[in-house]
């Protein structure tokens, strides 16, 4: 896939990804604002639930205080009867229902302000007659003269009660109508009717702000008005009374309507983040197979390279030791053999090489180990690779610890690390290069330095030096010969061994690489 096609489809999937988070938080916040409107709509119905219940039971208490009770009877020859005074929410005026066996008179709710009066008279027919005058007469010339007379004792009755409850309302302090614990406990029982456990604080506060309890309720009292609140007024039937509101508040409203959402905002989240995970690892695998494709094609392209100077080098001997028409002596025949036999161990070496790295990629490299001295091994390595340095008139200076450095090492694997580190010191340091070998022992661990004076390297190929296949870009110069295989070689082997490689590098400064290995 080419650059710019593989930077547009990342583009494109960043787009989709950033669309798809932002259409998921936008459901999030809707259901969350869904959540609150169900809630204020809730609380709302609870707080007029409340004060209609609060005005049902001061109509109650005056009734039930009555000398006569809430149910009077008065009995007159074989009927009797009975006035049960009851609350209509429904109505806003006076009822009376009479009964031929059982006469009910029932006093209604007076719900926003008091009207003109109603009455409705039934009989066990069910005949319900409104109360205008005529259509009163009319049922009142059905009814025998002793009904009437008990009409009007209940009649009076009723006006009697209804009297006193206004005087009772007007000249009352709200907190001589409220009790605090009462109306704390309605507010619990509302909540917990309504399915809500939220944390609740409530007070009754005027216009001016004051409370009207002198003792604020210890558990859910509130001591003074809170903006975000919810209120009502209560008892808004209080025509000449100046107004008192119930106070309602929530202080942890945002965190309990989140908790009663956890599931979904926890799934949602889950879902996001596994997106992204998803979206990342795809990004970075298709720029690490773009990358991974760039470096093959770059190893094909050396590879090729170095192969194909070995091999042409040994057709061309091949080629003059077979032409009959060449006179050659035994020496120009020994030097052809001896190019081929050096070329054809070039070859060797590379194949080798590859071969080991794919080994170390499957895991399948068994290290055969024994207790060695790598001052031995460095020494060894520095010798075989001697002739490379004088050919490119090199210098390598070696010092070598006073002392055995005893490490339990596969001695065939270590000799190549550090071969491949004096080769890749060689070839990069350029002509007339200066090699400092060094080994040496601290905190039971065995230290082998490798240092040149070439031309360093860049903090930012420090760290993929020692990936398979890099090599370090020089632009459109190709004079170091090599494929990236020998850095991440030697790592692998180093880490076999249960030891560690660092790098240290300034640009024209110089490479010092560093092995340490457990001394035994």
């Amino acid at each position: 896939m080419k650059g710019k096609h593989l930077n547009f489809s990342v583009a494109g999937m960043i787009l989709a990804l950033i669309g798809l988070i932002a259409i998921q938080f936008f459901w999030i916040d809707r259901a969350v604002t869904l959540k609150e409107a169900q809630f204020e709509q809730s609380i709302g119905n609870l707080l007029y639930s409340v004060i209609q219940k609060l005005e049902q039971q001061e109509a109650l208490k005056e009734v039930q205080n009555h000398p006569l009770g809430s149910s009077m009877f008065y009995k007159s020859g074989s009927n009797r009867l009975k006035i049960d005074l009851k609350n209509n929410p429904d109505s806003s005026k006076l009822e009376y229902r009479i009964k031929q066996e059982q006469i009910k008179d029932t006093l209604g709710s007076f719900i926003r302000n008091r009207k003109t009066t109603r009455h409705l008279i039934s009989d066990k027919d069910g005949i319900k007659i409104e109360s205008s005058p005529e259509q009163l007469d009319t049922l009142l010339s059905l009814l025998s003269e002793e009904r009437l007379n008990s009409m009007q004792f209940r009649t009076n009755l009723v006006d009697e009660v209804v009297n006193k409850w206004f005087s009772y309302a007007f000249y009352q302090n709200i907190n001589q109508r409220v009790s605090a614990t009462e109306l704390d406990s309605m507010l619990y029982t509302e909540l917990r009717n309504r399915g809500l456990k939220a944390t609740y604080k409530f007070g009754i506060f005027n216009e001016k702000g004051e409370s009207a309890f002198d003792v604020i309720c210890p558990v859910h009292g509130l001591a003074q008005p809170v903006q975000n609140a919810y209120q009502a007024r209560l008892f808004p039937n209080d025509v000449f009374k100046n107004p008192y509101f119930l106070y309602l508040y929530f202080p942890n409203q945002k965190t309990y309507l989140l908790r009663t959402m956890w599931v979904l905002l926890a799934a949602s989240g889950v879902f996001i983040l596994v997106i992204i995970l998803v979206f990342s690892r795809t990004v970075l695998t298709v720029i690490r197979q773009k990358h991974l494709s760039e470096v093959k094609n770059d190893f094909i392209n050396n590879m090729t390279h170095e192969l194909k100077t070995p091999i042409s080098t040994i057709s061309l001997a091949c080629e003059a030791l077979t032409d009959g028409s060449v006179k050659k002596s035994e020496q120009m025949k020994s030097s052809f053999v001896e190019m081929i036999q050096a070329e054809n161990k070039r070859l060797g070496v590379l194949v080798e090489n590859a071969l080991r790295t794919a080994v170390l990629d499957r895991g399948q490299l068994i290290l055969k180990k024994d207790v060695v001295d790598l001052n031995q091994i460095v020494s060894e390595a520095v010798s075989n690779i001697q002739i490379q340095a004088k050919q490119n008139q090199s210098k390598i200076e070696l010092q070598l610890f006073k002392g055995a450095l005893k490490s339990s090492v596969d001695k065939v694997h270590v000799t190549n690390v550090v071969y491949n580190l004096l080769d890749n010191a060689i070839k990069y340091s350029g002509a007339n290069a200066l090699i400092k070998v060094k080994t040496d022992l601290k905190s039971e661990k065995v230290l082998i330095y490798v240092s040149d004076n070439g031309p360093g390297i860049t903090k930012e190929n420090q760290k993929k030096i020692f990936d398979k296949l890099y090599r370090i870009p020089t632009g459109n110069i190709h004079n170091v010969k090599g494929y990236g295989l020998g850095l991440s070689y030697v790592k692998a082997i180093v880490e076999k061994h249960d030891g560690t490689i660092t790098v240290k590098s300034q640009l024209n400064k110089g490479t010092t690489f560093i092995i340490k290995l457990p001394a035994t």
